[in-house]
């Protein structure tokens, strides 16, 4: 059996996940009958992770083909996740290295861009509250935070700590790959709950003279926000908490099953990585809904300071159903030209 380092370069297989025990005989090894592979076990098709890699790439489609907003960059973070359901089942079915690499660093790629995109929406909606003492700096100062925020997640993050099978990070972290990909959702988390909750101020135009409260529960009053802009920021609240909770769900299912695999019963080994694929897919959708939320917002301080995010809604009872479970956000268009910014 090959382990890691530079044995990878004489085969083309990958190990397998849990699920592989199934179909072999004896699950204790060693498997001098297998051919050469990198990993602790050897991979044979695992019908359940491949099953559900399926859902990875509906919902990168689902996002791709129905969220409506003039963010590009978004755009490719939903081909990005459609590139890992995709390399993610091959690989579940496989076990090449190719789509092994693939499926690990699709997922990574995914995971630290949408964290960069996050963290520069942070930083341009607590910019002018919490730097107004940098103004005399102008947007330059700014530019170079969120220049070196992209640097930390995209660039250090991704090729310094990450483990990639077949590849190690250039630093050498234990657990990398759980610790590394998590702290970015971890960060980005922590941080959207406290602007959710805490961070109204900066969320709502200063200067906006249609913005007349008319929120009628105590945690409102003296709030220059709508009543229908307090409804929307209870869906985002909903939202970010099934989302985390279901992210949670699949990753500590994942973890328990894979790390104590020789002890778990075979319908456990089975199902263990699929409520993985089902649990952190549908928990990042989520997180991608408040992420295109949050670019609104930002977006609504060059115009006038209204909101022009909206969940998509239907007449029909059914596709409501449907659009709560799967939500789709959607950016109106902004005010026609000559309007102030």
């Amino acid at each position: 059996m090959n382990s890691t380092g530079t044995e990878w370069l004489r085969s083309t297989r990958s190990g397998g996940w849990c699920e592989s025990l199934l179909a072999l005989s004896n699950r204790t090894g060693p498997w001098p009958e297998e051919p050469p592979f990198v990993g602790e076990r050897p991979g044979k098709f695992e019908p359940g992770a491949a099953a559900t890699a399926a859902f990875i790439i509906f919902l990168g489609g689902y996002e791709l083909f129905t969220a409506r907003h003039s963010f590009p960059v978004a755009r490719y973070l939903n081909i990005l996740i459609l590139l890992n359901g995709i390399t993610s089942m091959m690989n579940h079915i496989t076990h090449h290295v190719y789509f092994d690499f693939w499926d690990g660093a699709s997922m990574i790629l995914a995971v630290n861009l949408a964290a960069a995109l996050w963290f520069e929406t942070l930083v341009e909606l607590v910019w002018p509250r919490w730097c107004s003492c940098c103004a005399s700096a102008g947007p330059s100062l700014r530019t170079v935070c969120i220049g070196c925020v992209w640097l930390l997640v995209c660039a250090v993050m991704t090729l310094g700590m990450t483990v990639v099978a077949p590849f190690g990070g250039l630093l050498a972290i234990p657990g990398s790959i759980v610790l590394v990909f998590n702290l970015p959702i971890l960060l980005m988390v922590l941080t959207a709950a406290a602007m959710l909750h805490c961070g109204m101020p900066h969320m709502i135009h200063p200067t906006g003279s249609h913005l007349v409260s008319t929120a009628t529960s105590d945690d409102q009053k003296d709030s220059p926000a709508p009543a229908s802009e307090w409804a929307l920021l209870g869906a985002a609240r909903v939202y970010l908490w099934v989302g985390v909770a279901s992210y949670l769900f699949g990753f500590v299912c994942w973890n328990l099953v894979e790390k104590g695999c020789d002890a778990m019963p075979d319908g456990f080994r089975a199902i263990g990585h699929a409520f993985w694929h089902l649990g952190a897919a549908y928990g990042l959708h989520c997180l991608f809904c408040i992420l295109i939320f949050f670019r609104a917002v930002l977006d609504a301080r060059r115009f006038d300071g209204r909101w022009r995010f909206r969940f998509r809604s239907s007449p029909s009872a059914l596709l409501r159903v449907w659009l709560c479970v799967l939500p789709v956000p959607e950016v109106l268009e902004p005010p026609p030209q000559g309007m102030s910014v």
